[in-house]
């Protein structure tokens, strides 16, 4: 697993995910502090309730979600 500097998120794609009906969605946190993990999960919660938040992450990543892996 490589690891980027700054958390990874797919928060900007929440309608394309959830246009896909996955039956399951995870959530993994790696270096985000407890404060910051509350937050993200209150994010996603209203997310799938169809409520608007703000992404409270300032510095994030998409990582290779829209490009792709070669």
């Amino acid at each position: 697993v490589l690891y980027n500097t700054v958390p990874l998120s797919l928060h900007n794609q929440m309608t394309q995910l959830l246009d896909k009906k996955y039956a399951v969605y995870r959530l993994e946190f790696t270096i985000e502090n407890k404060s910051e993990t509350i937050k993200i999960l209150d994010y996603f919660c209203s997310a799938w309730n169809k409520k608007q938040l703000q992404f409270p992450l300032e510095e994030f990543t998409n990582g290779h979600f829209k490009r792709g892996v070669e």
